[in-house]
């Protein structure tokens, strides 16, 4: 009993050390689009569970969503592109969007007041926290949900008219630098 006792005594103290190690051993960083080198795309249409950040819906309770086809997608994507060169041919300062290749893109299909919207939200990047020497890997990736703050990589949006294949409205923000870059 003495023995089992000793053991246990040594077991939770090393499960405290290793622990404490793990939590000292976290690195935290940013995925940037620019330079997302995985295999997963840059283009992803969420689905209705993928709509909610901290217990809140993107979509008002007036907008009905429908799941984006590959197909919307795609015209979604070329208007997007057409809009950025577009933009870059102004000459103005407020409207001066980098290329799609730095924007992670999130599309979300809505119905409001009869017309079908897809609304494109454009992310810069996504956080990611691994812990060394484990398989943990914490991730605010944009598959699992509406990154729409700054903080989570919000770069801005374009919501379209699929079915006229119209821009009813776009902001593109001003694009953060990674810490490599400053």
């Amino acid at each position: 009993m003495k023995y089992l006792i000793i053991f246990l005594v040594i077991l939770v103290a090393g499960c405290k050390n290793s622990k404490e190690n793990i939590e000292q051993k976290e690195i935290s960083y940013r995925v940037y689009a620019y330079d997302f080198g995985h295999t997963n795309p840059k283009d992803i249409c969420l689905d209705k569970e993928q709509l909610f950040y901290k217990n809140k819906c993107f979509l008002k309770s007036n907008q009905k969503f429908f799941k984006v086809t590959n197909k919307q997608m795609i015209v979604a994507k070329k208007i997007l592109i057409d809009l950025i060169a577009r933009c870059n041919n102004v000459n103005s300062s407020k409207c001066n969007p980098p290329a799609i290749d730095y924007y992670f893109r999130q599309y979300i299909g809505y119905q409001e007041n009869g017309i079908d919207y897809v609304y494109i939200n454009l992310c810069a990047f996504y956080n990611e926290t691994d812990v060394v020497n484990t398989e943990l890997l914490v991730s605010d990736n944009y598959l699992f949900s509406v990154l729409m703050t700054p903080e989570r990589g919000y770069a801005g949006y374009v919501l379209i008219d699929i079915k006229k294949q119209l821009v009813k409205n776009f902001h593109f923000e001003k694009y953060p630098q990674s810490k490599d870059s400053m």
